[in-house]
């Protein structure tokens, strides 16, 4: 389902492995990442690490939605605002 250079989103709804998600890890809720590379654990599979927090922890596909080519970062948006002057 998803792959190393995948643009993904982190689900702001995060139902699922409850007890894998850290405390930390809310503050990504919402936000888009760049999978650098996967692995796979004997809990719960494959995860994936992400160009976000110091590659630091481990993300489920179950906490991920793919970014869609229409779909714009914040950096992308503060970028658009200041060309025109918003």
């Amino acid at each position: 389902m998803f792959k190393v250079g995948d643009r993904i989103i982190i689900k702001t709804d995060i139902t699922k492995y409850t007890d894998f998600f850290g405390k930390n890890m809310e503050y990504y809720k919402g936000k888009t990442a760049t999978i650098t590379r996967t692995y796979t654990t004997s809990a719960v599979g494959e995860v994936f690490v992400l160009d976000i927090a110091s590659q630091r922890w481990a993300w489920l596909d179950a906490w991920l939605d793919h970014a869609g080519p229409d779909f714009l970062t914040d950096e992308e948006i503060d970028r658009i605002n200041k060309l025109n002057h918003v």
